[in-house]
């Protein structure tokens, strides 16, 4: 029962950036980071949730604290950058109304476009990461 618990508490930090994607686009708004609104803020975050995935990937994690922070950092960038490329797009949306739903279809098109070239990678990565861990072929 104890793994349970920890298993939903992970969960929950986890998911604890898309809950506050409101705060973050005040904050983001309200105080320009090196002078720009959006693309330092995701610059910034891409940092951290790239370190954290490779901090994830690399050390080994004893306590579920370090991994909740972990996969709370790699979450933050995520909804970070969600937020912020919504916004932007939305802002383009406004300034040329006739490209509402063709702007949205691309921005969703190239999200699904970079989950399939992903997908086709992480295959053959985790193949290897196991043959490589266990000394033997996959």
């Amino acid at each position: 029962m104890a793994a349970d618990a920890a298993c939903q508490t992970l969960g929950a930090i986890g998911s604890t950036p898309w809950a506050i994607k409101g705060g973050i686009g005040v904050i983001s708004d309200a105080y320009p980071l090196l002078g720009y609104h959006k693309s330092s803020y995701v610059l910034v975050t891409a940092v951290l949730g790239t370190a954290s995935y490779f901090f994830l990937a690399s050390l080994p994690i004893h306590t579920p604290v370090i991994a909740g922070a972990f996969i709370f950092l790699a979450n933050f960038q995520i909804a970070t950058a969600d937020l912020l490329c919504e916004g932007q797009y939305a802002s383009a949306m406004q300034a040329k109304p006739h490209t509402g739903s063709a702007m949205v279809s691309f921005v969703w098109g190239c999200f699904q476009l970079g989950a399939l070239i992903a997908a086709l990678f992480v295959g053959p990565i985790a193949g290897r990461s196991y043959a490589y861990a266990t000394g033997g072929a996959v």
